[in-house]
């Protein structure tokens, strides 16, 4: 027992020290180009105002002026590919406030099935600046944009620069006539106009498309485009169009590629007449729309309902409902010598298990989509926190299978000597878990079936998926109602304990897969977190051998006690290690030309020279949530830098010389 102390000790006090790739070319064609003559600028922004002097609480427009060489051109709030628009992160003096960057109206090209929005020649990107009441009169305020934005011509190549205006405080704004006149005549002749009084627009998703209708008494023009602001919409030369008069109707697919939803519909809708072009505002928040005359998606509701059912069965042999089968497999077997009544009463217990949570789930879904989120089947993953309970769940639970630790098993369905009430919650819960970790296996039927049962009315989609809770419990309650066939499946023996052991890996593998999830949910907001989640499963494993081992009825009381608590302590510990947390500092990618920037500027720069591969770097990053350095680093303005040297990066093994360093952390 003393050594089960030692080791427990030192265990837990280890265990709380641990607490451009380029783009695709717009217009395609082999890009053998690669970027513009040495030393000649294809694009220059300049940054300026229309006024000469501020006063407070006055706004004034401030304008990015992109300037294109011929051939070139940047893009759009959507440039309709993968290109990216420009954007603007401005420097401001305390109390002023910038709106949002302002868009003109894009030209517009088509291109191997694709629309393109983007701006050649001149174009002004406009902003709103309001500076704050209390301002001295006659003291100099400067205002700095740091831009980012990509121009392209046979190839996209991005650049990144940093603009600044100095302007007096006064008691009276001073426009800049020249400035003032350019401004508002360009958004004038070049930006949209909101909708006139007595349009509306309304967007209705069905399925995979949404319908976008706009209603007004002067709309009469068939030609008519719609230029979407948001890339969820797939890009396509022109969307389909229904014109009738006071009404045009289109019809926009989503874009299967995009994770994410969409809750909002905005963009520019663009009539042309014999006498001119007029573009407008579009913004039209989205609403659900519900199949009608027995249909959804475009399939009748008896055939979703025969592939939600095909669906169901075939969820029994996915991978990550696979193992949960195996345990009730195990149950029936050790019930085989049982009556038939509670062999039956267990296989409606399952079934109730499986249909009580698709029917929480799909009932979630339904309220969800009355309030316009637009969600999915499987949309509790995209919660690190539920996911990181599943992982945290079948890891335990393949722990128990391997023969780890020993408990109540009525928590899987397993269990020997289990009482009725124990047998038949554990049967339930089950169902239950089977339904939760079938949600990332859409069978190749179910898939479908599930697409079009969004976009059903409220009964029709609880009996779609009712049908599909049925088909993923039927071959249980097939077997508990004719327990004649429990006669087919391999009598208890000691074979029992080695399948036992190999059904155990399929949960680690299910649990290896959530964690590979995990990562990716997580890494935007911190990218340690899949590495504590990972040393945080150690530590519960550690918990539950340390429960396995010494806290068995056979072991003293004392020794019981004590292990019980060291598992507690590891498990607590583990799981409060793999938890998500986000960045409390914000780190930017290191480069010699960043650092230099910065130094020239006069600015602190921090620069963490780390990777992956360095066990020290990932235990020194716990420092960076201190509440002091946290501060120190907001106080002083501090820019911080990480040099990634995971893989071999020999500007940062040159850097490293510059410091007489050789290894990491720096």
């Amino acid at each position: 027992m003393k050594s089960l102390i030692l080791v427990g000790c030192s265990l837990l006090g280890s265990a709380l020290l641990l607490s451009a790739q380029e783009p695709a070319p717009l217009f395609g064609g082999a890009p053998s180009f690669t970027g513009p003559a040495k030393g000649k600028v294809e694009v220059t922004v300049e940054l300026l105002a229309d006024v000469t002097a501020i006063a407070p609480g006055q706004p004034f427009t401030a304008a990015l002026h992109f300037k294109h060489n011929p051939e070139w051109h940047t893009y759009w709030i959507n440039s309709g590919y993968v290109e990216q628009a420009p954007s603007v992160t401005w420097n401001l003096p305390t109390g002023f406030v910038a709106g949002p960057l302002e868009f003109p109206i894009p030209e517009h090209a088509e291109h191997e099935g694709r629309a393109s929005y983007y701006y050649t020649d001149s174009s002004y990107l406009l902003t709103t600046i309001t500076p704050p009441r209390e301002l001295a009169v006659g003291e100099i305020v400067n205002l700095e944009a740091q831009i980012k934005y990509q121009y392209c011509k046979d190839v996209c190549i991005p650049a990144k620069e940093t603009k600044s205006l100095n302007l007096p405080v006064a008691n009276a704004a001073s426009p800049q006539p020249e400035n003032a006149a350019l401004l508002a005549n360009y958004r004038k002749a070049h930006f949209p106009m909101a909708m006139p009084t007595g349009w509306s627009a309304s967007a209705t998703r069905f399925g995979s498309k949404i319908t976008l209708t706009v209603e007004g008494k002067e709309i009469t023009a068939p030609d008519a485009k719609f230029y979407p602001a948001s890339d969820h919409i797939r890009s396509q030369p022109g969307y389909p169009l229904s014109a009738s008069a006071g009404k045009l109707a289109f019809t926009l697919p989503l874009d299967p590629d995009k994770d994410g939803a969409l809750s909002t519909l905005s963009g520019l809708l663009v009539i042309s007449t014999t006498d001119a072009k007029m573009a407008y505002q579009i913004q039209a928040p989205i609403t659900m729309g519900a199949a009608t005359s027995g249909e959804a998606g475009g399939m009748t509701l008896s055939y979703t309902l025969l592939l939600a059912f095909i669906g169901g069965l075939i969820l029994n042999l996915m991978p990550c409902v696979f193992p949960v089968i195996g345990l009730k497999i195990m149950g029936f077997v050790r019930q085989a010598g049982q009556d038939r009544r509670k062999i039956l009463l267990h296989g409606l217990m399952f079934s109730a298990g499986v249909l009580v949570c698709f029917w929480a789930l799909s009932g979630t879904l339904l309220w969800l989509r009355s309030r316009g989120e637009q969600v999915g089947w499987g949309f509790q993953l995209q919660s690190p926190w539920v996911v990181y309970g599943l992982m945290v769940l079948m890891f335990v639970f393949a722990l128990n299978m391997f023969g780890v630790f020993e408990i109540g098993t009525s928590a899987v369905g397993v269990g020997q000597e289990l009482t009725a009430k124990q047998g038949l919650s554990g049967t339930f819960f089950s169902g239950l878990l089977a339904v939760v970790v079938a949600t990332p296996c859409s069978a190749p039927f179910l898939a479908p079936a599930l697409g079009a049962t969004l976009t059903l009315a409220p009964v029709a989609f609880f009996s779609v998926f009712t049908t599909i809770g049925i088909g993923l419990a039927l071959p249980y309650l097939l077997l508990s109602a004719f327990p004649g066939l429990l006669k087919k499946l391999p009598k208890p023996g000691a074979w029992m304990e080695a399948f036992k052991q190999i059904m155990s890996f399929l949960l680690f593998m299910t649990a290896g897969y959530l964690l590979w999830v995990y990562g990716g949910l997580t890494a935007p907001t911190n990218e340690s977190n899949q590495l504590f989640a990972i040393l945080g499963l150690g530590l519960i494993g550690l918990g539950a051998y340390i429960y396995g081992r010494w806290c068995p009825p056979v072991h003293a009381g004392k020794t019981r006690a004590i292990g019980g608590v060291l598992a507690v302590a590891f498990a607590a510990t583990g799981f409060w290690l793999g938890v998500p947390k986000k960045d409390t500092l914000q780190w930017e990618p290191w480069s010699e030309e960043r650092v230099a920037e910065l130094r020239a500027e006069g600015i602190p720069v921090y620069i963490d020279f780390t990777a992956k591969w360095c066990a020290t770097c990932q235990t020194n990053k716990i420092s960076y949530k201190s509440k002091e350095i946290v501060a120190l680093a907001e106080a002083k303005k501090i820019v911080l830098l990480k040099a990634d040297w995971t893989d071999r990066n020999d500007k940062i093994t040159e850097a490293l010389a510059g410091y007489e360093r050789s290894a990491i952390p720096v």
